[in-house]
Formats: structure tokens, C-alpha cells, sequence
């Protein structure tokens, strides 16, 4: 039973996937928005040099630690700057982006740590673009940007 179960899930998967190989070589047509990186970095250098190792801040000179590999990026009352990279794979000029930035608690349920809404200039195809924002953690304990947690809207 424990090896049928194995084979069943895989032959399961199989479908879904083989759809995604089609689907992903026909996009980048019109305007086509996706995140391709989030990145958090301490805008004081004194917080920077006590936290940088432990966060997802990644190559850190003279500490060498795998890339996935990350303790917290946030700490309360310390300041962090979220970077929010946005990609237009397409090959139209998107108009304003409306973004929608959700730091959630992983023990509460839709228990919001920040909620930050902004606005982008539009993206040219073929191009990205960035939006900061700094924030301030005031509660402890585990959270995360989902990739559901940013929501784009043009």
C-alpha cells in the first residue's frame, strides 16, 4: 500500500503539469506583471551590521551561509526598507501599478503585521521597476510575505 500511494499521487501530477510546459511558453504578450524579487536591507548602518547575517540578505561578506538559510528579517522597533521588484514580461506599456503589500503573522490567522498599499508608475514591456518601503516591525513573533501578500492591480 505504501508504494501504491507514492505512484498514484505521481500519476495525479502528471496532467497538471504537463498544461504549465504549453502555458508558460506563451506568455509576454500585452502586459504582463509578475514579482521577481523582494528584498529587505536595514537603511541604518548599525542596525545593517548587527542583523544583516541573520536575515535573507544574500552574499554576506566573511559569512558564508547557504541562501535559503535565514533566522528573521524583522525585529521590533528596528527599521527595515522592503524593496518590491515588478517585471513586465509583456510587450505593452502597463499604466499606474497598484500594489499591495501584506506582512502577515504565521500564527494568527489574517492577523496583519503592515498593510501597505502604493502606487507605480507605469512599466514599460520588457522592463521592471522597484518600489521601497520602510517599515517598522512592533510585534514579535514569526511572519512572512506570502506570494499571494502582493497584489498587483493596473
Amino acid at each position: 500500500m505504501r508504494r501504491i500511494i507514492p505512484i498514484v499521487l505521481i500519476a495525479l501530477l502528471i496532467p497538471s503539469i504537463s498544461p504549465m510546459v504549453v502555458a508558460t511558453s506563451g506568455r509576454a504578450v500585452n502586459i504582463d506583471l509578475d514579482v521577481t524579487d523582494i528584498s529587505i536591507t536595514y537603511p541604518d548602518s548599525v542596525n545593517q551590521s548587527l542583523y544583516k547575517m541573520f536575515s535573507s540578505n544574500y552574499p554576506i561578506a566573511e559569512f558564508n551561509k547557504p541562501e535559503n538559510l535565514y533566522v528573521t528579517d524583522g525585529v521590533v522597533d528596528v527599521e527595515m526598507n522592503i524593496n518590491v521588484v515588478i517585471e513586465n514580461l509583456g510587450t505593452v506599456q502597463s499604466g499606474f501599478v497598484d500594489i499591495e503589500l501584506l506582512v502577515l503573522h504565521n500564527e494568527y490567522a489574517r492577523f496583519e503585521l503592515l498593510n501597505e498599499s502604493r502606487t507605480l508608475s507605469p512599466i514599460s514591456g520588457s522592463s521592471s521597476a522597484s518600489i521601497d518601503v520602510l517599515w517598522t516591525p512592533n510585534y514579535a513573533g514569526k511572519s512572512y510575505i506570502a506570494d499571494n501578500s502582493i497584489k498587483l492591480e493596473w
